[in-house]
């Protein structure tokens, strides 16, 4: 399975993460992301890859709080009884908000947190 962004005209990453079969083709404005370093608002040059946003300006504490919160509420997506055709996505949405204090350049406080799989954001997890 590959994993896609959806970009802008200025190939930003607007949208992602998106799965489809290795043998389907992608939408034109989906860009692979292979090594999963990719995250909403990283831009994508075709000769030097992905580059990510800037550093935000939001104290490391907000983004752990905010990641603990997003994982909480989506416990229930990966537990073994979840009979979703989408728990690869959940999965991989999950890892990238693990992944957020560890690189505080995946969070951008101009952009929403990453959309869940298949969804509109979460209530409560937009900035301003």
């Amino acid at each position: 399975m590959k994993y896609y962004y959806e970009v802008n005209s200025s190939n930003e990453a607007i949208g992602g993460v998106f799965t489809i079969p290795a043998d389907q083709t992608p939408p034109d404005n989906w860009v692979e992301d292979a090594n999963h370093e990719a995250t909403i608002g990283a831009t994508y040059d075709p000769s030097e890859g992905w580059k990510l946003p800037d550093p935000p300006d939001m104290p490391l504490e907000e983004i752990r709080e905010l990641r603990d919160e997003l994982l909480q509420r989506s416990d229930f997506r990966v537990l073994p009884d979840y009979q979703g055709s989408d728990l690869e996505e959940w999965k991989v949405w999950r890892q990238v908000l693990r992944d957020m204090p560890a690189n505080a350049s995946s969070i951008n406080p101009n952009q929403p947190v990453p959309t869940r799989p298949g969804h509109e954001p979460l209530e409560g997890t937009e900035r301003s």
